[in-house]
């Protein structure tokens, strides 16, 4: 997707673009931009997406009574590509439900409410583009020189993780291979990979924020400057917050706001190379 073809719009009002303009971080700074990306696949996206999901038991009672090994590589892997194409999409919609309401939140001063969507928008698109990644490495090493006519080709591991992802949880009563690992591992490993040393203490800081401890606390209190210089000092308390005073703290909702918008493209690039060459490799056919 080339730069040429996102089509500038403005998202925020004249406050938050200036606080915007102030960021030292890109991601913050250049948010409407990420965002022009982001919104840009939603016209390649049905609004209703129609997906068959076969259970794997009920896939291979189908392929046991395949005898032609091309046909059965067929059905397989046409099979993941269509779980992959789900799970991207799926995935995408959520993501859209989630920086929509984050945007309307900067933009009306409720930013206790946009700190706790962006950090949701920032573990999803991590997990997405983590996963995006594993989509396009397992593809990639699917030998070039199999024969789809002598060999049926399995991958069990990207058959588990699929369903895991469309099906899985944290619940305790959950079957153990619908068990959803921790979001947390996932963020330190998209973390390294990218050398992306601000990912962490943003996702720290905007947790704080989502928590009942200070930094929720303090977009809804003020009191001068030079308080804790005195013995005592009086708080003022609002039901509105007051985080227009605290550039850092909008600074983190940009950044979070940004870097998920571009995961959500790069990783929209990731699965379509990954189903392209799953394609090409095992030359699936409709």
């Amino acid at each position: 997707m080339s730069q040429s073809k996102i089509h500038s719009h403005s998202h925020f009002n004249s406050n938050i673009k200036r606080l915007a303009s102030l960021a030292k971080h890109p991601f913050a700074r250049d948010c409407e931009e990420m965002l022009n990306y982001f919104f840009e696949i939603e016209s390649q996206i049905p609004s209703t997406y129609h997906w068959t999901f076969t259970p794997t038991e009920a896939l291979f009672q189908k392929l046991i009574q395949i005898n032609d090994h091309t046909e059965w590589n067929n059905i397989y892997w046409r099979d993941i590509c269509e779980n992959i194409q789900a799970y991207s999409v799926l995935t995408y919609q959520r993501g859209l439900g989630i920086i929509r309401p984050v945007i309307r939140s900067l933009n009306t001063g409720d930013f206790l409410a946009s700190a706790i969507l962006a950090r949701s928008a920032l573990e999803l698109s991590a997990w997405f583009i983590y996963h995006a990644r594993f989509f396009r490495n397992t593809a990639l090493s699917i030998p070039a020189e199999l024969s789809t006519e002598t060999t049926r080709f399995t991958n069990n591991e990207l058959q588990t993780k699929l369903v895991k992802l469309l099906w899985g949880t944290r619940l305790e009563t959950v079957h153990e291979e619908l068990k959803q690992i921790n979001i947390l591992t996932i963020i330190k490993k998209v973390s390294e990979a990218d050398n992306a040393n601000f990912l962490k203490p943003t996702y720290d800081y905007l947790c704080e924020a989502t928590h009942p401890n200070i930094v929720g606390n303090a977009e809804f209190w003020e009191y001068p400057s030079d308080a804790h210089n005195s013995k005592s000092f009086t708080i003022k308390i609002r039901s509105m917050g007051c985080a227009t005073k605290q550039t850092n703290f909008l600074h983190m909702h940009l950044g979070a706001l940004g870097w998920s918008s571009a995961c959500y493209r790069n990783g929209m690039i990731e699965v379509r190379k990954a189903i392209e060459i799953i394609g090409e490799k095992l030359l699936l056919r409709s």
